[in-house]
């Protein structure tokens, strides 16, 4: 996660348009994406759940909005 999470602050730095980390597998994964700092603040995140075998948890629309996703796939 740590290097993830390092990725994305450099591709915000490059002026990336959005963030997007695969295979999130908890909330707090999920939490420290959208809570990064730095060029990756201003960027919007994204999230991606897949029904029946995805790693990343499904989780409520608005729950994912106030975690601070603006993109969920």
């Amino acid at each position: 996660m740590e290097e993830a999470l390092w990725r994305v602050a450099a591709f915000a730095d490059a002026g990336a348009d959005i963030l997007f980390i695969d295979a999130l597998e908890s909330e707090e994964e999920m939490r420290r994406l959208c809570w990064a700092g730095g060029a990756a603040a201003r960027c919007p995140k994204m999230a991606n759940m897949l029904e029946g075998g995805g790693k990343t948890p499904i989780l409520p629309p608005q729950q994912l909005h106030d975690m601070g996703f603006k993109l969920v796939r």
